[in-house]
């Protein structure tokens, strides 16, 4: 079954199941919507994604490939990769 959303300034808000009673209704003044203005359904505006910008964490990752060969494993902090750089046994 269709469904026809109408507002109207002085009555408000109706929705209308037939197409006779849709057009009826627009004659007198109901204007036809979608559903979300209707229900005032707002869509989420995108949000842009955040760039985190670790410069320091990028400077520890070079210094770790040049001596390493390796990036160092992703879930090694900073303390971690500055420990594995200044440790000569950890070759």
């Amino acid at each position: 079954m269709m469904q026809f959303y109408l507002v109207h300034a002085r009555h408000g808000k109706k929705i209308a199941n037939q197409d006779k009673e849709a057009e009826a209704d627009k004659k007198n003044g109901w204007k036809e919507v979608t559903k979300e203005v209707f229900y005032n359904v707002k869509k989420p505006e995108p949000q842009p994604a955040e760039v985190k910008v670790d410069a320091e964490r990028d400077a520890l990752v070079e210094q770790y490939k040049e001596k390493h060969g390796k990036a160092p494993h992703h879930r090694m902090g900073n303390d971690s990769i500055r420990q594995a750089l200044n440790d000569p046994e950890a070759a």
